[in-house]
């Protein structure tokens, strides 16, 4: 009975993390990256492809990491007389155009919006959004600040809705609500307006 006891208390010593063990530190977060929104908010409308749209954002900083680590690789090669003459130039010359030409793709994927949130007082709304390096990021908007479709002069391509901020322009983002799935819609029109259902 005493072994067994004993033995209890080795996994309880073995397994309980210590307050200076790497386990509890790794786990801590920094007060400053702690999500301090207090709000409940519910989603009304949602972009499947979003994450495409952030995959295809992220090819060109993979491209641009490939051609700046494996052009002095392919000139070496080459100064060694293991790859053909001017290979490292073509490799060069490929991958920068293929890094300008991935940025200029991206740029119509550019704060495309994935997700839209409203809080419980339906005053105000999340847009989780793309930018230009593929990552997801977070706008919170107040529903008047928010242009309605009447507001926004017409466009000669309507491939997005624009979603632009009443005091501040340059805040536009693009909603393609043709593909995406709206998930309220009595809140979302109550946003947006009869022009975006």
């Amino acid at each position: 009975m005493i072994q067994r006891i004993n033995t209890i208390k080795l996994f309880k010593n073995l397994y309980t993390p210590k307050l200076n063990s790497s386990v509890v530190r790794y786990a801590t977060t920094d007060k400053s990256l702690q999500h301090t929104d207090t709000e409940n908010w519910s989603e009304i409308y949602r972009l499947p492809l979003i994450r495409l749209a952030s995959a295809f954002n992220k090819m060109k900083i993979y491209q641009a990491i490939v051609t700046a680590a494996g052009t002095p690789a392919v000139l070496a090669l080459e100064q060694a007389g293991h790859l053909a003459p001017n290979f490292g130039f073509v490799f060069g010359t490929l991958g920068v155009t293929g890094v300008i030409t991935l940025s200029l793709c991206s740029l119509p994927v550019n704060k495309l919006i994935g997700f839209i949130y409203m809080n419980e007082d339906n005053d105000k709304v999340k847009l989780g959004y793309v930018d230009f390096w593929g990552r997801r990021k977070h706008h919170v908007l107040n529903i008047e600040d928010i242009l309605t479709p009447w507001e926004i002069p017409e466009r000669r391509i309507n491939l997005y809705q624009p979603v632009t901020n009443r005091e501040d322009e340059s805040q536009s983002f693009k909603l393609l609500q043709r593909f995406g799935l709206v998930r309220d819609a009595e809140r979302f029109i109550r946003v947006f307006g009869d022009g975006y259902a």
